[in-house]
């Protein structure tokens, strides 16, 4: 009654970065992620070269289904004293 399925994975996982190092793609047979490290950019230009790594991800490893697509997005408020802190945060 019980069952053994083997999976070949040819390779462990992939990480790329930018020459500047601000770009990072890692990918794995599970997935790929893209992060951006500071200085940030905008929405269009994340969309953008999100949609160049996923074509590039799609056409190596041709994917038979999304399980999860997310995006995840680090707000970072620089401030200067702990005095400051009740101008952001709300009672």
């Amino acid at each position: 009654g019980s069952t053994q399925q083997t999976v070949n994975r040819p390779w462990i996982g992939l990480r790329l970065e930018s020459e500047d190092k601000k770009w990072i793609v890692q990918t794995d047979y599970q997935g790929v992620v893209l992060s951006r490290l500071r200085p940030y950019c905008g929405w269009d230009e994340f969309v953008s070269q999100g949609l160049k790594v996923w074509r590039a991800y799609c056409e190596c490893l041709e994917p038979s289904e999304i399980q999860r697509l997310s995006v995840r997005s680090i707000n970072v408020i620089e401030i200067k004293s702990f005095a400051d802190v009740r101008g952001y945060l709300r009672h």
